[in-house]
């Protein structure tokens, strides 16, 4: 589209709006012009981007790690956000920086591919309930990845229509 873009004035089209694993967002796109009072196109248009995807830590080839701040969970099992080319780990510690045997980050199964939301799982196992109510740390490792955002959830990740 050549011209200027904004976004519609009215409080309504301002919002995002989820739909599925994507935020979608109303505007309108009209030429240069319409600045003096010559408006000659106008179209509204819908912007679309990824779930979360308004920021990501990004990883290039050479790995990179970095551990949380103390968090209390409060669910079944661990969700990524995450665009990963190389691979991802993630690993559980106290807040101590000990590792839970296992979901330590040798433990972790390796995450691939481009996923809104991927549970995580240690062995083939995802299931984190023991973990519940007490102060944790995650330590995830990243090569070649872009991570959106990650989540504690009690069950399926729920889908919006």
């Amino acid at each position: 589209l050549v011209g200027r873009v904004r976004c519609v004035s009215e409080p309504a089209s301002a919002a995002l709006f989820r739909r599925r694993d994507e935020l979608w967002q109303y505007g309108e796109v009209m030429d240069g012009r319409h600045l003096t009072g010559g408006k000659t196109f106008q179209k509204v248009v819908r912007y679309k981007q990824r779930l979360d995807g308004i920021t990501s830590l990004n990883a290039g080839t050479q790995k990179v790690w970095f551990v949380t701040k103390p968090l209390f969970i409060d669910g079944d099992s661990l969700w990524v956000n995450a665009h990963v080319e190389g691979a991802l780990k993630i690993g559980i510690m106290d807040i101590q920086y000990n590792k839970y045997a296992e979901y330590a980050l040798e433990q972790c199964d390796t995450l691939q591919g481009n996923h809104i939301a991927k549970r995580v799982s240690w062995g083939g196992a995802s299931d984190i309930r023991q973990l519940k109510g007490k102060p944790i740390r995650l330590r995830f490792e990243l090569d070649q990845t872009q991570l959106y955002g990650f989540e504690v959830r009690q069950a399926e990740p729920p889908t919006a229509e």
